[in-house]
């Protein structure tokens, strides 16, 4: 069923030239034909659990996502409460640029008055957003890798 060798690409090209125009809700074929071989379903002997083979790249991705973001919180959240505090302090009503010395204060404020754990306030939810997101890159990324390299 599945074309062997060279004439691999030009049989697939040829059957999705060949075939009758498809509804816009359908995929194109080469792409379907793409998307079965990278589950096993285009094989004569389909893998087994081969959706779950990218789940530790999922992992990996969405672990790596929480390290950087609870290394750098404290940087966001000292730049969010500089830029608040600048804006309270504007006289004219424009937020100017954040300095460094407002930075700086921003960083001994929040230390002084909240400890090390005000640096991380409100990191619970943005790990969830950054594990979420790196996640399902990850997966993706590594699923449709896999469909090419296999129609390839």
């Amino acid at each position: 069923w599945w074309p062997r060798g060279r004439h691999r690409f030009a049989k697939i090209i040829q059957a999705t030239v060949t075939t009758p125009p498809k509804p816009p809700d359908e995929l194109p074929a080469a792409t379907a034909l793409i998307l079965l071989h990278g589950l096993g379903l285009g094989r004569s002997r389909p893998r087994r659990l081969s959706a779950l083979r990218h789940l530790p790249h999922s992992c990996a991705g969405a672990g790596g996502g929480m390290v950087s973001m609870a290394l750098t919180y404290p940087l966001v959240t000292v730049s969010t409460r500089a830029q608040v505090n600048n804006s309270k302090t504007s006289k004219d009503g424009k937020s100017g640029d954040v300095s460094l010395a407002s930075q700086v204060r921003a960083f001994r404020t929040i230390l002084a008055e909240e400890g090390v754990a005000g640096l991380y306030s409100g990191i619970n939810s943005a790990l969830f957003g950054i594990a979420v997101t790196q996640g399902v890159y990850y997966y993706w990324y590594e699923f449709v890798k896999a469909g090419f390299e296999t129609a390839g």
